[in-house]
């Protein structure tokens, strides 16, 4: 059973590895080319399945990308820009779900259930 343990101590700290190094490998938005490529990759193409503004050709994507570039050029920030978008397109125009409504569920759930599968483990651990 110690072996168990162990094995799953270092899942864990892969895992906590995993989450920092994705928090700090986060794209940093110096110049305003780098800016509207992380934007465009983080924004759907509304008339498309599963591709961003960035990777589609749809007319409507095209129209986003102009619309991100010039927004970007008028010096507004990342943020604002999302919400402007979130605000013509709706809520779901980004590829990440949102930290508000519904979309805390869809963040919340996980973490949950990770956390109840840790206590299930170390309970089941202490009882052998």
């Amino acid at each position: 059973m110690t072996k168990v343990l162990g094995s799953f101590r270092f899942f864990v700290v892969a895992l906590i590895a995993v989450a920092v190094l994705a928090v700090v490998s986060q794209p940093s938005s110096t110049t305003r080319a780098a800016r509207v490529a992380h934007l465009e990759s983080v924004v759907k193409c509304p008339a498309c399945d599963s591709l961003t503004v960035g990777q589609s050709n749809a007319p409507s994507s095209v129209a986003i990308r102009h619309q991100i570039e010039r927004m970007v050029n008028s010096g507004r920030s990342d943020g604002d820009i999302l919400s402007a978008l979130q605000s013509q397109y709706g809520s779901n125009i980004t590829v990440t779900p949102s930290t508000a409504g519904i979309g805390v569920l869809l963040w919340a759930v996980p973490v949950v259930l990770a956390l109840g599968g840790i206590v299930t483990v170390a309970r089941v651990g202490r009882r052998q």
